[in-house]
């Protein structure tokens, strides 16, 4: 029988008059940073991919989400195989260099645009990095984290990762101005491969580094020690896993909701932007984004350590399925809910409100889309870990297969119909899957409520 645990170990220890931070906090902060300068690379120069190489740029997009989605479904295999029966995080620091590497070669074949073939090569190649990249991150974060401040990592996880989305964003006018196109992707490219030697450099392995901090067992440890070390720790295989989330229940119940987090996602990107610009608010637009983008990181902060106070306030052996946790997620939904409806009800009503700039319900719906997209981004990082801890019978990394691939699906499919559609019915579509999305987080909640009873 295992006794009752009520304290944590703090990402941060005390050694005589120093303060240290833990050895697996670090690798979180290191791939924190990783992500912030391979996405500021990233994103600097997807705003010129398509105006800069016109049809090939799109086609180079669409491969590489394909092959994102399809790299994702195939990305807990490779981990398991780059183990071999080892968990000391080595296959995680090894995909996430691997897989930012290849962002690359896309970037430096963006250089010249007659070179059509190895654009077309670079984007497959940087779809297979991306599937690498994302989930071998939710593996390391579950397993250098405790329940107890899981979501508040994955906050500023978040943070750092819209900051170099941000950042690059508005960097990418400033460098385009100082250097050539070629130049800009060149540079990039060299930007990206940065990310991989920070990745190298502060992801180590544990078995090469000799802990300085003594860290408590984790509550997983504790309640189910064999289920998440060892070379048989996980005896259901990736893939059938995966397919085994889609019959269960509760995770059932989350589709909506992670459907609705990809189709947000690609609506503020994209149309959000093009709603601007059609109105006459082209100069707004950096300025609405970058609230937007402030709103993002600040709300993923806010939401994690909120998501981790719920949790210590109504502790049960699951964590990750209380209904408090629940209700942050569903809170990011209908927030940005609200600014959906004051973008629709502006556009139908006062259409010409946007001649004189954006006014200011744009910067309102700027952050309200900032505030959901930070919510239930974090909330959803941080729990598919703890699903995975609390099942035991499969990979944490599996579960982020999960995410990606419902993600990806609806981020690809959001970015294909939107031009199709009208703007009235892209509105009213997103606006209906979100309440989807909201109701079935109830049954979700409730669900688990009468799994924990019951157990």
């Amino acid at each position: 029988e295992v006794s009752h645990v009520t304290t944590y170990a703090s990402p941060l220890h005390m050694h005589g008059k120093m303060l240290s931070i833990s050895t697996d906090s670090a690798r979180i902060y290191a791939m924190c940073a990783g992500f912030f300068v391979l996405f500021f690379g990233f994103f600097a120069s997807q705003n010129f991919v398509t105006t800069a190489l016109g049809d090939a740029g799109d086609l180079s997009l669409g491969l590489l989400y394909g092959t994102f989605a399809l790299c994702a479904l195939a990305a807990p295999a490779g981990l398991a195989a780059m183990r071999r029966g080892r968990d000391d995080l080595a296959a995680e620091r090894n995909a996430l260099v691997l897989g930012s590497a290849l962002y690359a070669p896309f970037l430096f074949a963006c250089s010249n645009s007659s070179w059509t073939l190895f654009q077309l090569v670079g984007s497959l190649l940087l779809g297979a990095g991306a599937g690498a990249v994302w989930v071998a991150q939710g593996s390391l974060l579950t397993k250098c984290s405790e329940q107890s401040q899981r979501a508040s990592l994955a906050g500023i996880f978040w943070a750092w990762y819209m900051g170099g989305n941000a950042l690059g964003n508005v960097a990418a006018t400033f460098i385009e101005e100082t250097l050539s196109l070629q130049g800009l992707f060149l540079s990039l490219g060299l930007v990206t491969l940065c990310s991989s030697a920070i990745f190298a450099v502060g992801v180590q392995p544990r078995s090469k580094l000799q802990e300085k901090d003594t860290e408590q067992p984790s509550m997983t440890e504790q309640l189910i020690p064999d289920n998440l070390e060892g070379p048989d720790a996980h005896s259901v295989p990736p893939l059938q896993a995966f397919t085994g989330l889609f019959f269960h229940q509760p995770t059932l119940f989350l589709v909506p909701a992670l459907l609705f987090i990809g189709s947000e996602n690609s609506f503020w990107a994209g149309s959000f932007t093009k709603i601007l610009s059609q109105h006459g608010a082209t100069d707004s637009i950096g300025p609405v984004l970058s609230c937007l983008a402030g709103a993002d990181m600040v709300a993923s902060i806010i939401a994690g350590r909120v998501t981790d106070s719920c949790a210590r306030t109504w502790p049960t052996n699951r964590v990750i399925l209380t209904p408090p946790g629940t209700a942050v997620l569903g809170v990011g939904v209908f927030v940005f809910l609200i600014g959906l409806v004051l973008l629709a009800t502006r556009l139908l009503f006062t259409p010409d409100a946007f001649t004189n700039g954006a006014p200011i319900e744009a910067f309102i719906c700027a952050i309200c889309f900032g505030v959901g997209d930070g919510v239930t981004n974090t909330v959803v990082i941080s729990r598919l870990g703890c699903l995975a801890e609390d099942r035991g019978w499969f990979a944490p990394e599996v579960a982020f297969m999960f995410f990606q691939s419902v993600n990806v699906a609806a981020t690809s499919a959001a970015f294909f119909y939107a031009p199709v559609l009208p703007l009235d019915t892209s509105l009213a579509q997103l606006w209906m899957l979100g309440m989807l999305g909201l109701a079935t987080l109830v049954f979700f909640a409730l669900s688990e409520t009468v799994a924990e009873n019951e157990g």
